[in-house]
């Protein structure tokens, strides 16, 4: 089985507490963790005034990112940008930012259904977390989830909330149950998003905790460990490629979809000849073997 993960563990002012959480995080057995540093505003401009905020520091504090000191020799620490999604414009600097591009993980917080949507559907990110803990004024719906999912984008759920707050678990584990209803287990994530170390549980404790949330066993191992490293490989195929080739036997097609087959040959046979072009010259004949 993959390793456990914990993709979210908030940024702290003082680095000194920062290292106590990944120190707790090595000892209960995480060896990937990433860092994460929430922005509610990222354009710098108030809403309703022409003149403009200070600027928000966006750049990456190699300070913060440091390897905490651990017996475990396979731990990996990656950063991850949070931008909080309440204005359109601000998926456009997501993308032209490069300050935000460092960071190893891009997740946005969706605000609303519109938000939520483009999340989906337009931004290129790896992770859409939510507000869980308050009460969505939107329902899920399968269209903008199976696309987010075709994309690789992965749906986060913090279980701090669940740990620590009695007041909102209940409106956790009703929004937790609704979005697993409709992505039906897929594409799920389970972290932390902890503001102490004394809210840090063990991987298998959270898996426990999981089953609350409509999980199966096998799935709320799978958010803590295999779904975590495709968001990992996600992250990293979107800053190096803008492609991506699948390829698949001629047996795994359908009865339906072998008239794509005609497309490929001709589309070999266009390749070959700019390849091996005759130059107006016929075919060479085969010579007939003797009897």
């Amino acid at each position: 089985m993959a390793a456990f993960c914990d993709l979210n563990v908030l940024r702290e002012e003082n680095p000194q507490h920062l290292k106590t959480k990944l120190s707790m995080l090595t000892k209960l057995g995480y060896e990937n963790f990433a860092v994460n540093y929430v922005v509610e505003d990222i354009q710098g401009k108030a809403k309703g005034s022409k003149k403009s905020k200070e600027k928000v520091l966006i750049k990456c504090h190699q300070n913060h990112f440091q390897q905490s000191s651990s017996k475990c020799q396979n731990v990996r620490q990656f950063s991850r940008f949070t931008a909080v999604l309440n204005d359109s414009l601000q998926g456009r600097r997501l993308h032209q930012d490069p300050e935000i591009q460092k960071y190893d993980l891009v997740a946005v917080q969706p605000t609303g259904k519109q938000f939520f949507d483009l999340a989906c559907k337009e931004l290129s990110v790896d992770i859409i977390s939510l507000d869980l803990t308050q009460s969505l004024d939107f329902h899920f719906t399968r269209q903008p989830i199976n696309v987010a999912i075709e994309k690789g984008i992965h749906f986060e759920i913090c279980y701090s909330p669940l740990v620590m707050d009695s007041a909102s678990r209940k409106k956790v584990l009703a929004n937790s149950l609704a979005l697993i209803r409709v992505c039906k287990g897929k594409n799920i994530i389970i972290s932390s998003g902890c503001q102490k170390a004394l809210e840090l549980r063990g991987p298998y404790d959270v898996a426990n905790i999981a089953l609350l949330t409509g999980l199966t066993e096998a799935q709320t191992k799978q958010c803590l460990s295999r779904n975590c490293h495709q968001v990992l490989m996600h992250a990293a195929a979107r800053k190096s490629e803008k492609g991506l080739l699948s390829v698949f036997p001629k047996e795994s097609f359908m009865k339906g979809q072998t008239w794509k087959l005609g497309y490929v040959r001709e589309i070999k046979k266009d390749v070959l000849e700019e390849i091996e072009p005759n130059d107006g010259e016929p075919p060479a004949k085969k010579k007939k073997k003797r009897k």
